[in-house]
């Protein structure tokens, strides 16, 4: 081998090294990225709707929210209950992020991290009261909240994943 093929040849292990080095710099980013990501995560499911426990809001849920046992979610019947919360849901929106109430602008006022918590949200309200996820998605709240594509079907997708849980 001559003097100029290992000179190429070290060359070519060097950039192979620093290529090595940028991946491996760009992991270590992403991963202190979602770090960020899976600790708003974590805080959300501790602290999940501690406002339903406030003054504002604990004894109009626990008059109105056992009513809804059993109604189709989104019926006439449903929503007329609901108009019962009156101002504890209103201090509910107000305090929790993922609800698009929250925000003046909706679902367009959200980040990831709010709408992740908004479907778990929904999938723990259609279990708790045997009512279809995608069906109360896609009748009831999709067209309340203003929700299109790609955004339904993104949403969709999640459920989906959260039904094979």
């Amino acid at each position: 081998m001559s003097k100029l093929e290992k000179n190429v040849d070290e060359v070519s292990k060097l950039a192979e090294q620093n290529y090595r080095a940028e991946v491996l710099i760009h992991q270590t980013d992403v991963f202190n990225q979602m770090q960020i990501v899976l600790d708003e995560v974590e805080y959300r499911q501790a602290a999940h709707d501690q406002s339903k426990l406030s003054d504002e809001e604990f004894s109009t849920y626990a008059k109105v929210i056992p009513q809804l046992k059993g109604k189709q979610f989104g019926s006439p019947e449903a929503k007329a209950i609901v108009k019962e919360l009156g101002p504890a849901l209103q201090h509910h929106y107000a305090e929790n992020r993922h609800h698009p109430e929250h925000f003046e602008k909706g679902i367009a006022g959200m980040h990831l991290i709010d709408m992740i918590e908004m479907i778990c949200d929904w999938k723990a309200v259609s279990v708790a009261k045997g009512n279809d996820l995608k069906t109360g998605m896609v009748k009831v709240l999709f067209p309340k909240l203003g929700i299109t594509e790609p955004l339904a079907t993104i949403l969709l997708n999640t459920a989906d994943m959260l039904e094979m849980g």
